[in-house]
């Protein structure tokens, strides 16, 4: 009976405050983790120059109806706004599973109407946070009854979705633990996918195989820096690095495609002017990572992002046109192609 109680005022006081200008998130029992990215209040700061009490204070902005906003590339300042009624007896975790940002502040609001934050991003190391994972968790600090008032000021220099849950603290650690496992088999098969072809070159000499091992361990390397795990892990500490590894890998991912491309299905003999043109898309992958040291670092993600959704469509033609000139492997280079890209 008394549990009930507690759950009837939670949703009596939702009805009561409904004018708020946070949206108000309930979470109970019945609920392991909750997507809130449809639930929260957007402020989208153009000019990075607004202060927290302007954010307080404001009653404007937005609240997408699907639960992953995507607020792609932006040079934009973001705020995000919400309260949060605790209908439980665990202590709730705060998730933003983006470990790409910038920066990012967690603010809050204290029963005496002070306000405390937290703030990471690109030069605090993982092990200086309190939850020490690749995403950023934050605890909601609310018992049973309790609603608690938050604001997140976040910014990056790539693509945001708006991935933001509330979890049980016991809910996360099953989760990353689980998650470093399938991290731990991924890698594992790409290593060994790239010792096994660096073996052939050495006993073959055949520099395609060298481009194929570059290849893999460019697009392993990638995936492993977009999911976070290569500060944790790899290189800990060198947050600057990490800023500039996905730029870094793609491209180099990139060019080795581009010339395992060249000697396997022999473009030169077969299809001379579309090999040509497989050169000005390695001087575009090289602006595009050199320009990330400028201050257009979100020009450079453009570029590099566009130049391989481009490559890729156009290694197929090039394959096709190979395959219709009679170079019989071109059929298994092209097949494998495209279940990478469906992949």
């Amino acid at each position: 009976m008394k549990n009930f109680r507690i759950v009837f005022y939670c949703f009596l006081f939702l009805y009561g405050f409904t004018s708020y200008s946070e949206p108000i998130i309930i979470f109970n029992n019945s609920t392991k983790n909750m997507i809130i990215g449809g639930d929260v209040l957007l402020i989208e700061d153009k000019n990075s120059d607004l202060t927290l009490n302007q954010i307080i204070n404001s009653n404007s902005g937005i609240i997408y109806k699907n639960t992953l906003p995507k607020l792609g590339l932006s040079n934009s300042t973001f705020w995000l706004k919400f309260k949060v009624i605790n209908c439980t007896d665990s202590n709730l975790v705060l998730k933003f599973n983006q470990p790409r940002l910038n920066n990012i502040i967690f603010y809050s609001k204290q029963k005496n109407n002070s306000v405390k934050h937290i703030s990471y991003g690109e030069d605090v190391s993982i092990d200086e946070r309190q939850y020490q994972y690749p995403s950023y968790y934050f605890d909601l600090n609310t018992i049973k009854g309790d609603t608690g008032t938050y604001i997140l000021k976040f910014s990056a220099s790539e693509p945001i979705i708006l991935d933001v849950t509330i979890e049980t603290e016991s809910s996360i650690i099953t989760k990353e633990i689980t998650n470093e496992v399938i991290l731990g088999m991924y890698i594992g098969i790409i290593f060994v996918m790239a010792f096994y072809n660096l073996f052939i070159y050495f006993t073959t000499i055949d520099t395609s195989y060298l481009s194929y091992v570059i290849y893999i361990i460019s697009v392993g390397l990638t995936q492993i820096t977009l999911q976070g795990y290569g500060l944790k892990y790899i290189w800990p500490g060198s947050n600057y690095f990490d800023s500039t590894a996905v730029i870094l890998f793609s491209t180099t991912g990139a060019i080795a495609a581009i010339q395992f491309l060249k000697v396997f299905l022999q473009t030169k003999t077969y299809v001379p002017l579309l090999h040509k043109l497989l050169l000005i898309f390695e001087v575009i992958f090289v602006l595009g990572f050199l320009i990330h040291f400028t201050d257009y670092k979100l020009i450079s993600f453009s570029i590099v992002q566009f130049a391989t959704l481009v490559l890729s469509l156009y290694i197929l033609v090039v394959a096709s046109v190979v395959l219709l000139k009679g170079f019989r492997p071109a059929i298994f280079f092209l097949i494998s192609w495209m279940i990478l890209l469906i992949a």
